[in-house]
């Protein structure tokens, strides 16, 4: 079962209060680790998803990429804090890095004053320093480290800059169209009330919503806005609610596809610097599934972890789940059968995010000629209507 994030406040041992976050499994297993912690009066909750992830992952992966340059440079660990610390402006972040540099002052491994820290730092990112402090070859893994969360920060910004420019244009159309409905129609109404002949269906049809906008527009905007902050709570909350959209959103007509490849380069990708820093393949497994963030692929990792776990190949197991492409499934059973599946998986997770690329981009070339006609032929379709009266009276005089 994969551990869930809570945020958790409390008084320590000197009677202090003291906030942070924890992994766990429930609520009830939270407040059991404060109190063997020794926190008393403690109140435990689900963490809240953040709306700056991309911005923390820029920060991250920024961190990752310093301290590894720093330690290959010959800077001590500790001294390597302080130099991030003081050039980074993200205060929180700041805080977060001085915590770091504290806990493994004071002796705790690096790995273990990360994982202290799960909002900043998920499972992979703890696995793979414990592999690399394990091994003596920290500034190895972290720069392997740093190449794939700077990759996998590059499909997110290709991903949300193709899905940016529809919703901008489309918020845009709405509210010009809102614009025309509200105030330009009643003005040609007045006109052709003064005219008193019979209007065209599709006069009447555009200032049916018109009328339609004006009276119940507020209400209708309200509910809406009530409805996403209720979809949001629930997404928030519920972790059914959260595997049904992560299924929805798969199977949308456009975007699904999109997502689906964006996932399955972020996973080859994964698995792949994970294998390369010598991090058991089942360990590495379930490190990828916790912090894959969808839950159709975290459940199928899990499986494919349990089938490998009992005697079945890699390959074969990704095979059965049906998730894969045939040419990550050759890459993979080529890696194993040579053994070079860290590099082949990497290879793999090229091909992807270039073909990731190539679809964005010609998503992209197909959506602005699109747009432009739609919303072209809305507005058109508006001005022809209202037109369509005078036009008429223009032939009966």
């Amino acid at each position: 079962m994969s551990s869930n994030v809570f945020e958790w406040q409390g008084i320590d041992a000197t009677g202090s209060r003291a906030r942070g976050e924890l992994q766990a499994d429930s609520e009830q297993q939270a407040l059991l680790q404060l109190r063997k912690r020794g926190f008393t009066r403690t109140r435990v909750r689900p963490r809240r998803i953040a709306w700056t992830l991309a911005g923390r992952s820029r920060e991250l992966a920024g961190f990752t990429r310093q301290l590894a340059t720093l330690l290959r440079t010959g800077v001590p660990l500790l001294r390597g804090f302080e130099v991030i610390a003081q050039g980074s402006a993200d205060a929180r972040f700041r805080a977060v890095v001085l915590a770091l540099r504290a806990d493994v002052a004071s002796g705790t491994a690096l790995s273990l004053a990360l994982a202290r820290h799960p909002r900043h730092f998920d499972a992979v990112y703890c696995a793979l320093v414990a592999a690399g402090e394990a091994s003596g070859t920290l500034d190895a893994v972290l720069d392997r480290l740093a190449r794939s969360m700077e990759q996998l920060q590059r499909i997110r910004s290709r991903l949300r800059s193709a899905m940016m420019y529809p919703a901008i244009v489309l918020t845009v159309a709405a509210v010009v169209i809102a614009a025309i409905l509200a105030w330009v129609v009643p003005s040609f109404e007045q006109t052709f009330a003064q005219f008193g002949a019979p209007l065209p269906w599709a006069t009447r049809m555009v200032i049916g919503a018109s009328h339609a906008l004006v009276d119940h527009g507020p209400w209708v905007i309200a509910l809406m806005l009530a409805g996403i902050a209720w979809g949001r709570h629930l997404w928030q909350s519920g972790e059914r609610w959260r595997a049904s959209t992560d299924r929805i959103g798969l199977r949308l007509p456009v975007i699904g596809p999109l997502w689906r490849m964006a996932l399955m380069a972020r996973w080859t990708r994964t698995l792949a610097t994970m294998a390369g820093a010598g991090v058991t393949i089942l360990q590495a497994l379930q490190a990828v599934a916790d912090a894959m963030g969808n839950r159709v692929w975290r459940d199928a990792t899990h499986r494919l972890r349990e089938e490998i776990a009992g005697g079945v190949s890699l390959s074969v197991a990704m095979q059965r789940s049906g998730l894969f492409t045939p040419l990550l499934l050759q890459m993979a059973a080529l890696g194993e059968e040579s053994g070079t599946l860290d590099e082949l998986l990497a290879r793999a997770a090229d091909i992807q995010e270039q073909e990731f690329d190539d679809r964005v981009a010609g998503l992209a070339t197909l959506i602005e000629p699109l747009l432009v006609l739609l919303l072209g032929g809305l507005v058109g379709a508006i001005v022809i209507a209202m037109y369509l009266p005078v036009f008429q009276l223009g032939r009966l005089l």
